[in-house]
Parts: structure tokens; C-alpha cells; sequence
């Protein structure tokens, strides 16, 4: 997802780790570095992993490469002075050359590796079966297919290794990228060195370092690293600070606080601070003086932004479609973080990249996502001759074309067509361990219904034949409609939830519940399904989201002649829950205008933050901040119902179809703005922005 200039790597069935002689100590402690995953958007909703179980877990003492059934942990530093490395991957400026090794660790013995919060370096990790080898040559680089046991997703913390007789077991939580393996190794025979490389145990941390606080809001800041006692003081800006603890307390004005941590060596570690007004408009976007909203054309007559990510340095990305005035290109463009174009996107010094793989046809991304090794990927329909299918592309950080991704269409994109049916895609999302899901529909051959089609690839687009069998399910009931629209995994259950819709006698809301191997999981609803309506009118279901409890949220809409957005709670059981709303169901404004809910966002303290439209005298974009338990959160613009209309002239048609956190929590949300009176299909519109100050991470 970042640019990535350190990995750690955990391989085998055993450990190598920090000298050559067990320590005096059943605990050692590695310590690194790296970006601000932590305190991304995408990792707020993150839950912990369950302990892995290990088998076959190897108690030899490997006296060298050729005995290697144990685990290594290397370690890379962007640091070429040092050169005591046997085996490294190099890509770029990146070297994987640094070996911690410790032959013969004692049962019982543990080792925790603590992964915390700072700048400059990140971690991969990645597990390969072990097998008889005769050099490290043929191990690093023919080494073996991922092990089964070690293939399960992982997010950024730390990793806990338990080497206990009987019940060995791994709690990894890191980032895990399948496809990184070593090209570059050299044997050393039965000595690994006399000395292992030196991780600076000295670099000075503090964590947050970001962060958004409301007027008079507290947060406390951590140091770590370095050499204590730490001092904090605030760099610039005003505010109450603990010299001492690093407790800070905002004033009641909005500015920009840097509060830093001084060590004893006179080492320096900065947190950048924005004081808001929570639920206003950020006059910084659009320019110095703006009013927060965005409005882009690129030349076009039509165009819509479907979905949005923000990267850790404030860019925005925004997937969508583009009419070029005889059919619609589907199109990736990425924004400065003042919601200007970034010229340096893709090849044309535009910002902006379209995707029209065949000639003719109508194409659109309905969503995007961002692999662990910064490559996009974007889905959508491909519409031609009367048909449809779904469409797959890649790009790389830069926006120029990936010619890694499995292609059959232009470089970096493919089309996926199963027994000739149509197909579309409305959603994906990449997996911590870098898995590509996406969702959607096919349309049965025989009857013409729709059925739910998921599907799981590859970081390089490939289907994963672990899932399903080809990569991809089908579910259908019987004459009905069934259709996904969202997905969210679920890390710390190892699943897939899908939200969409069923239409039979009339349209229900649907969850399906999967599970890693893209079985139906029958712990959830009935057979893996739940069907919600409210009351006998035909429900929607766009988003899905969870909060830390583990609960899941649904939202869209009900129509009963009107559209009215509704809000559900499920529990992990795939049971409503009561205690949430009216019976488990929330409706911001039943029976008074049209309003929908496209997206949602789960906030680090679980409030609720749902987008969309809503019909006042137009159609305008709304936005909600709910508490965790779904009541209108008046900390949030005095009410907690965001109401904008983006074009102050003439009958605007005005929807958002998606939102993301910046850096700060701030909330992005991407759509469109239409000035043609009554219509609703984006017709002479242009791509919307809007950025609101929040204090959601």
C-alpha cells in the first residue's frame, strides 16, 4: 500500500534469532520502526488476530543453512555501511541483508518481536514451508510454496513467538506479502557470524504522530526508544502539556500544535496536532480560503467519482467513470491533499488515467483498493455489445500501467467471464496479506437472474484456487435476484462478509458470510445468509462496516415510494441486535424525504460515520456521525447531520458514494454534483469532493 523500505521476514519451522548462545533471559526484545499504519484509517478497524496453530514445529539445533527447520527473522535497514547480511532482497533502494540468528532455543523459551509506532520503515511478513535443502541457494530461491499453516492474514503490531512443548502456537500480526521472496543469497557454511547486525536501539519515537483533537479535546503522546528520561514541549502552537507524561490538552482555537519529546541525548521526535472544529468545512481544501468541496469536469460532460482511498501522505485516489461524448471510460485520478490534480499520476502529466480496453464498449469502476506494495487495483463493469463483464485493473503507485497484473485485455487490466454469462464487479478490497476480493453478480445462463458472484486472486490478479476451487462462488435462491455490493473482511475471524440484496417477492437486504476456503459459513444467520427488511417494502443494502465489539453494520436504503436510508446491527452471530436503535434498525430520517446511505466508516471509538443523499428542495450530499450505539453524535456540527448542497445555483442533483479517513481522520468523501433539475443517473455532472474536519482516528 506504501512505499516499503525495511521487511521482516519469519521462514521454516523453528527460529533463528539474536546470537549465536541462548540468552540469559526467556525474553528478547527487537525493536523497529515503522510508517503510521497504525494510526491509518484502515488499520482503526482492524481486529487482532487469533493465535496460529503450528504443527511439525522443528526443536532442532541448526548449526547451519543445510539444517534449516526453524524460523529466520531478517531484518532489513536502508543502511549500506552495514554488510554482515548472508541472504537479502534487493528491489530499488531496498536490501534484505541483515540475519539475526540464535542456534538451539530452549522449549519454553519466548520471544516477542514488538513492532511500534513511527517514521521511515515498514515490515513485511511472510512464511514458507520448510523442506530438505542442500544450500541456502536452493531454499531462498526455489524455496517452497507458502505454507498452509502460515497463510492467514495479518495486520501491523507485533509478532509473539511461543515455543512451548505440546502447544506451539504463533500470534503473528504484521503485514504480509506472499509474492516478497529473496533474490540474493550466499551460504556460510556451520558459522553465521560472530556478530549479528545492530538494530539502533536508540531511535526516539513518539506515537501518535498525527493527530486530530476537537477544541479543548485531551490525547495522550508516547515516546519510546531513544534514551529516557523523555521531555515533552510544544514546538508551536498553545495548549496544556505535561512536561513529563506527555498528557496534552487542546485550547479552545483551531490551529496546528507540534508537540515534541526530547531524550537525554538531545534526540527529537515530533507529533503534528490539528485543532478543529469538529463537523465544519476544511477551508484549506480547494485552496487557502476554500469552502472544503471540490468540483472537477476534465473537460467532460459527465463524470462521477464511485469510490475514494487516501494514502498516508494525504493524496486521494478516486476510481469512477468518465463519458467521452460517445461512451463512458472508466478512470483512476489522484488529488494533491489540497484536492488539486497531482500532475505526476500516470503518463500524461493530467492526474488522471482512463481505461477504454475496448473499443466501444462502456466501462466503469465501481471501486479500489490499495495492494501492501503500493499497486492500485480497480473494479468495475465492461459493457459491450449487450453484455457485461467484470473488469480488473492495475496500476502501479505512480499510475503507470502494471505489467505484473494478470492481463487479457491492455496491459495491467482483464475482464473476467464465467461460461459466457454477464458479469459486473461493485466492490473489492485487498486483504492484509495481500489476497484481492471482489464482488458483484453473474447473470444465470438459463432463468436471467442475477447471483451473487465472489471472488478471491492473487496480488497479481491470479485466482486463488484455495477459494472455491477456480477462485470464485456463485450463490443463488431460487427466482430471485442476488446481488453483492460491499464486502468487508473480518480479520479477526478469517472471514468475508458481503452485503448486498435478494429479490424475491420483494427486495431484502442480504449478508453472506464466507470463509477463508469460500464456503458459506453456517455459524452465521441461516446458512451462511441473513435477510433483514424493514417491514414488507423492498430494502438495500450498499456498505458494511464493524465496529471493535465485533458487530457488523448494514446500511442503504428501504423504498416505499420513498427512499428512505436505514442503519442495522448484526450480531457476529448474524442475529440483529436489539439494543442498537428500534429493534436493531436506525432510519435518520423515516417517511420525511428521499435520502440514501452509500458508504460507512467505523471510527477508532467506534462512532459511526454513514454518507450519501438526501431530497431537501434538491438532492444534496449528506453526511452522519452517529455514536457507537446510533445516536446522532451533536458533537459533530452541533447535530450530527451534515447537510451540503455542493453548487449554490439553479437545482442541484448532488450524491456521495463514498468516504474515507485522511491521515488526521479528517473525512474525504467522493461523488458527484449535477445541476440538471430532476435527474438522478449523473447526467451532465462533475466529479465532487468534499473534506470535513473530524476527529475520527
Amino acid at each position: 500500500m506504501r512505499p516499503f523500505s525495511c521487511y521482516l521476514v519469519l521462514i521454516g519451522l523453528g527460529f533463528l534469532a539474536s546470537s549465536c548462545s541462548p540468552p540469559p533471559s526467556t525474553k528478547s526484545r527487537i525493536h523497529l520502526s515503522i510508517p503510521d499504519y497504525l494510526e491509518s484509517p484502515r488499520a482503526s478497524s482492524v481486529h487482532p488476530l487469533a493465535p496460529l496453530s503450528i504443527s511439525n514445529w522443528g526443536q532442532s539445533d541448526p548449526q547451519s543453512l543445510a539444517e534449516i527447520n526453524c524460523y529466520a527473522v531478517a531484518i532489513a535497514l536502508p543502511d549500506p555501511s552495514r554488510n554482515q547480511g548472508v541472504c537479502w532482497r534487493q528491489s530499488g533502494d531496498t536490501y534484505l541483508k541483515y540475519f539475526i540468528y540464535r542456534a538451539g532455543i530452549p522449549s519454553g523459551s519466548h520471544i516477542e518481536i514488538e513492532i511500534p509506532s513511527g517514521p521511515a520503515r515498514t515490515i513485511y511478513l511472510a512464511g514458507f514451508a520448510a523442506h530438505p535443502i542442500s544450500s541456502c541457494q536452493d531454499f531462498f530461491l526455489n524455496g517452497g510454496p507458502l505454507s498452509n499453516d502460515l497463510s492467514a492474514p495479518f495486520g501491523l503490531a507485533k509478532v509473539t513467538l511461543d515455543l512451548v512443548p505440546g502447544n506451539q502456537e504463533v500470534e503473528m500480526i504484521a503485514h504480509f506479502d506472499p509474492n516478497q521472496k529473496f533474490d540474493h543469497c550466499s551460504d556460510f557454511g556451520s558459522t553465521p557470524g560472530s556478530q549479528p547486525p545492530t538494530i539502533n536501539p536508540d531511535l526516539l519515537l513518539i506515537s501518535p504522530t498525527k493527530k486530530s483533537l476537537p477544541l479543548s479535546g485531551s490525547s495522550q503522546f508516547f515516546a519510546s526508544g531513544g534514551t529516557p528520561p523523555y521531555v515533552y514541549s510544544l514546538a508551536s502552537g498553545s495548549g496544556t502539556l505535561d512536561s513529563q507524561t506527555g498528557a496534552f490538552t487542546a485550547s479552545g482555537t483551531e490551529q496546528d500544535v507540534v508537540l515534541r519529546v526530547t531524550d537525554s541525548l538531545g534526540q527529537l521526535a515530533d507529533a503534528t496536532i490539528k485543532v478543529i472544529n469538529v463537523g465544519t468545512m476544511d477551508t484549506d481544501f480547494n485552496g487557502t480560503g476554500g469552502n472544503g468541496i471540490v468540483i472537477h469536469s476534465f473537460g467532460l460532460s459527465e463524470l462521477q467519482g464511485n469510490d475514494i482511498r487516501v494514502l498516508e501522505d494525504g493524496k486521494i485516489l478516486v476510481a469512477g467513470r468518465a463519458y467521452n461524448g460517445s461512451n463512458s471510460d472508466a478512470f483512476i485520478a489522484r488529488f494533491l491533499s489540497d484536492g488539486s490534480l497531482d500532475v505526476s499520476f500516470g503518463s500524461s502529466a493530467t492526474g488522471i488515467v482512463y481505461f477504454d480496453p475496448s473499443s466501444g464498449a462502456n466501462d466503469e469502476f465501481q471501486a479500489l483498493d490499495i495492494l501492501p506494495d503500493g499497486r492500485i487495483v480497480a473494479v468495475g463493469t465492461r459493457n459491450i455489445g449487450g453484455s457485461s463483464d467484470g473488469y480488473i485493473s492495475s496500476l502501479l503507485s505512480d499510475g503507470t500501467p502494471d505489467n505484473s497484473f494478470d492481463s487479457n485485455l491492455s496491459s495491467g487490466s482483464k475482464f473476467i467471464d464465467i461460461n459466457g454469462a454477464s458479469e459486473g464487479f461493485n466492490d473489492v478490497i485487498v486483504t492484509p496479506q495481500g489476497h484481492i476480493i471482489v464482488v458483484g453478480f453473474m447473470t444465470d445462463t438459463m432463468g436471467g437472474d442475477k447471483e451473487l458472484l465472489l471472488g478471491q486472486m492473487d496480488s497479481y490478479g491470479y485466482p486463488d484456487t484455495n477459494f472455491g476451487g477456480s477462485g470464485f462462488v456463485t450463490d443463488y435462491t431460487t427466482s430471485s435476484d442476488d446481488v453483492g455490493t460491499s464486502i468487508h473482511f473480518d480479520m479477526a475471524n478469517n472471514t468475508v462478509v458481503v452485503a448486498g440484496y435478494s429479490d424475491s417477492a420483494y427486495v431484502k437486504g442480504t449478508l453472506w458470510r464466507y470463509l477463508s476456503n469460500g464456503t458459506l459459513d453456517s455459524g452465521f444467520g441461516v446458512s451462511g445468509r441473513l435477510t433483514l427488511t424493514s417491514g414488507s417494502v423492498d430494502t438495500y443494502f450498499n456498505a458494511i462496516a464493524q465496529q471493535s465489539t465485533g458487530k457488523l453494520l448494514a446500511a442503504g436504503y428501504r423504498y416505499d415510494g420513498n427512499q428512505d436510508g436505514v442503519l442495522f446491527r448484526i450480531n457476529l452471530d448474524g442475529t440483529l441486535d436489539s439494543s442498537f436503535g428500534s429493534s436493531g434498525e436506525i432510519s435518520p430520517y423515516y417517511n420525511s424525504n428521499n435520502d440514501v446511505i452509500e458508504s460507512l466508516l467505523v471510527q477508532k471509538d467506534d462512532k459511526i460515520v454513514a454518507v450519501g443523499n438526501k431530497l431537501v428542495s434538491d438532492l444534496d450530499w449528506m453526511i452522519l456521525r452517529y455514536s457507537s450505539e446510533g445516536a446522532l453524535d451533536a458533537s459533530f456540527g452541533g447535530t450530527g447531520d451534515f447537510v451540503v448542497n455542493a453548487q449554490a445555483s439553479g437545482n442541484e442533483w448532488d450524491r456521495l458514494f463514498s468516504v474515507a479517513f485522511d491521515p488526521y481522520g479528517f473525512l474525504l468523501a467522493a461523488g458527484f454534483a449535477n445541476s440538471s433539475s430532476g435527474v438522478l443517473s449523473g447526467v451532465s455532472s462533475q466529479l465532487g469532493l468534499i473534506k470535513i474536519k473530524n476527529d475520527g482516528i
